[in-house]
């Protein structure tokens, strides 16, 4: 998967947003949701639109 950091797909910063809280759930052990929209994809990853940190 692809949070498009090169500014394909979403901003520059909503990508490094969404990689933030991908980091952050990882650092804390916290489970995700994770929302892919299939139809854009960059260098053959799957482009991530959404990410939500679960309690």
């Amino acid at each position: 998967m692809t949070f498009s950091c090169s500014g394909d797909h979403a901003s520059k910063s909503n990508a490094a947003r969404n990689f933030d809280s991908a980091q952050m759930a990882f650092a804390l052990g916290k489970r995700i949701v994770v929302w892919v929209d299939d139809a854009k994809t960059h260098n053959g990853l799957c482009f991530v639109n959404r990410i939500d940190v679960l309690n």
